[in-house]
């Protein structure tokens, strides 16, 4: 390889022996819309091709829903637990949130119904900490 003058213009493509690729055909293009995927190549995310048959898919679907259910059912109890000794108009609103959300889920998707109970604690406990957090502000303020 020669070392250029940095001065100097470039010389022409030919000249060093480096043609450039022509523009409009990179190295691994995807083919055309519509075409056959050739084989071993990766199948995009989320298509119907991607080892799991619709009935697949759809069970997948409904573990996921009911892993949220479990999970916002579960933080509206720690959240309302927290609300009781932290700051109750932050995170008694976090518990009611995540516990009708949960409930919510449950009546839409019509599973999860065994986190029903945990939700509906969650969100009486966020309820009665707003209700005891405001009730004491409004004592200290009116009293003292």
């Amino acid at each position: 390889m020669n070392p250029q003058n940095p001065y100097q213009p470039p010389a022409p493509p030919g000249a060093t022996g480096y043609t450039p690729t022509p523009f409009g055909a990179p190295y691994g293009a995807p083919p055309p819309f519509g075409a056959p995927v050739p084989f071993g190549a990766a199948v995009p995310f989320g298509s119907a091709g991607a080892g799991y048959s619709p009935q697949g898919q759809a069970e997948m679907l409904r573990q996921w829903a009911e892993r949220d259910i479990a999970v916002y059912a579960k933080f509206a109890v720690i959240g309302g637990i927290v609300s009781f000794i932290f700051f109750g108009f932050l995170f008694g609103w976090i518990a009611v949130y995540r516990g009708s959300r949960a409930l919510t889920l449950i009546k839409q998707h019509d599973i999860g119904h065994q986190h029903a109970g945990t939700a509906k604690i969650g969100l009486g406990i966020g309820i009665a900490s707003i209700a005891t957090w405001v009730l004491g502000i409004a004592y200290l303020v009116l009293v003292a």
